[in-house]
């Protein structure tokens, strides 16, 4: 839960009052986040919508997905073995709509680096570790995570950090 809401979470600044933990071009927040949970206590197995309004899961498609998921990116085996993955779409749609090609170009990937960024600097305050991967074939990606018409951004698998 502390990784869901580093990444993409709720909360309140003196300049924006209500906002989120990273920034977004006109407040737009086209981002989501999911969770692929393989080995995480207290979650069965199973693909989950991060809500950033109420700081909860919900669970989208019971089962295991991280081989699965591993194999739309390329086969990277951090995915197939991490207990959890986190997985950022964006309905790139609602920025542009504002922002034009720009939007898409500019805007949803920066977004998506500052959420990222959230997630890796968590894990490390966490002892964990982490990796972006974005390395990946969108169209199954979005098969896999049954997403619709959002953009898969990245892929992060999350474990305790190796000892080495």
């Amino acid at each position: 839960s502390q990784l869901c809401w580093a990444a993409v979470g709720r909360t309140v600044d003196a300049v924006a009052s209500a906002t989120r933990t990273y920034p977004s071009a006109g407040g737009i927040y086209p981002g989501e986040l999911y969770v692929v949970a393989g080995k995480v206590e207290g979650l069965s197995p199973g693909i989950y919508r991060y809500k950033w309004q109420s700081g909860s899961l919900v669970l989208q498609k019971k089962g295991k997905y991280r081989k699965a998921l591993s194999e739309t990116a390329l086969g990277q085996g951090s995915i197939g073995r991490a207990p959890a993955t986190f997985v950022m779409t964006a309905d790139v749609q609602k920025t542009m709509e504002t922002y034009g090609k720009r939007g898409r170009r500019l805007y949803v990937p920066m977004e998506a680096g500052c959420a990222a960024q959230n997630i890796h600097l968590q894990c490390k305050a966490l002892g964990m570790g982490t990796v972006i991967i974005g390395a990946f074939h969108d169209n199954q990606v979005t098969e896999v995570m049954d997403v619709g018409d959002e953009t898969p951004l990245w892929i992060m698998p999350v474990g305790h950090e190796s000892k080495s």
